[in-house]
């Protein structure tokens, strides 16, 4: 299952709602649920801006790093990749 969350700038709520699916789902592999892949996009995003530093330090807090994220936009390619796209935007 290919999951795709998505905000206008992909610097803070969908790299912090990724991060968290991801790492509820690493405590469930055992149970045989499949493949997963987890991602996100900015229907306004510039690409490769990092999160933002607040959203860093809070997921940080919450054991979760967002150090490595770069922001990409949602183009056709990924939305025809993903079988579930979680929006966090009206745009």
């Amino acid at each position: 299952m290919n999951v795709t969350f998505v905000c206008e700038a992909n610097q803070a709520r969908s790299p912090a709602a990724a991060a968290l699916f991801a790492a509820e789902l690493t405590g469930h592999r055992g149970s045989g649920g499949g493949t997963w892949t987890v991602s996100s996009a900015g229907v306004f995003a510039a690409t490769g801006v990092p999160a933002l530093p607040a959203m860093q330090d809070l997921a940080g807090s919450r054991g979760l790093d967002l150090s490595t994220h770069r922001s990409r936009g949602l183009d056709e390619h990924a939305t025809a990749v993903a079988d579930l796209l979680l929006t966090m935007t009206r745009e």
